[in-house]
């Protein structure tokens, strides 16, 4: 079923003698089994092959995972409880949250720091992280790697600690989450 949707959304990339190579964007796969429905897929730019079920390469294909900064509080929080805070102990705290289609959100508290009249000074930011739930499967490794190249993307002026911090934010965050949609 996926590998006929993945067929009709792609265009063929190459053919070589059995095998048959399409292309979504900046991404080529090919079918390894028409039964189970497991593909092979890499990035154009990627020389490393990787492999899995059609259904979760569809959904990575239809539903990216998005790092969005809010500027007010979402609607969809609404009435919503945090499900953690992380970094409790330290000056600053992370809150978690989960919408009814179970994206993250968190609130950091010092996000953006400003010298304003010689003090530093901080303020709320909020994000919003979508696509998660279709990758409730993965590995945690998987979903890291993958929140880490979109955040670096997005935050590009960032130097290696901050991405660093910024990993490790996002480790304890998805640890909670995943605990959290487990639970359900």
């Amino acid at each position: 079923m996926y590998n006929e949707k993945l067929i009709e959304m792609s265009k063929i990339y190459k053919q070589f003698k059995d095998a048959t190579f399409y292309k979504i964007d900046n991404i080529i796969f090919r079918i390894m089994d028409t039964e189970e429905e497991y593909i092979s897929w890499r990035y154009d730019y990627d020389i490393f092959w990787n492999w899995g079920k059609s259904e979760s390469f569809y959904n990575r294909i239809i539903n990216p995972i998005q790092l969005t900064i809010l500027s007010k509080r979402p609607k969809e929080l609404k009435g919503k409880k945090k499900i953690a805070t992380i970094n409790k102990e330290k000056e600053w705290k992370i809150q978690v949250f989960i919408d009814d289609d179970y994206n993250l959100y968190y609130q950091d508290n010092h996000a953006f720091v400003s010298r304003i009249n010689g003090e530093l000074t901080g303020y709320k930011a909020r994000f919003k992280i979508s696509g998660l739930y279709e990758r409730r499967d993965y590995h945690i490794i998987d979903l890291l790697n993958e929140v880490n190249k979109i955040s670096e993307k997005q935050y590009y002026k960032n130097n290696v600690a901050d991405n660093i911090a910024l990993s490790r934010l996002y480790e304890s965050m998805l640890l909670e989450y995943l605990k959290y949609i487990k639970e359900i």
